[in-house]
């Protein structure tokens, strides 16, 4: 399977084995928080406060990257959900 084949799951796979074997010890320490953006089929990789600024970088290097992004220092890029409080009056 080439790379450009990957499903979404598989580039999020990639991309994590990327950072966790790869680049993690090196960015982690100093870039705590931030964003990282991950070329799946390179490993180059840019890191912002702005995913769309990391991202745009790397696009810009490799037109064809495939991308995965995930927030340094955390277990995932952002929370999705939540609860709606309603405050009686």
């Amino acid at each position: 399977m080439h790379v450009h084949d990957l499903t979404q799951n598989e580039i999020a796979a990639k991309g994590r084995e990327l950072y966790e074997q790869r680049i993690r010890a090196t960015v982690e320490a100093n870039h705590h928080g931030q964003i990282i953006d991950i070329d799946v089929k390179t490993g180059d990789y840019e890191i912002d406060d702005e995913h769309l600024e990391a991202a745009r970088r790397l696009k810009l290097r490799s037109p064809d990257a495939l991308l995965f992004a995930i927030k340094i220092g955390f277990p995932a890029f952002a929370r999705i959900g939540g609860r709606l409080r309603i405050q009686s009056t």
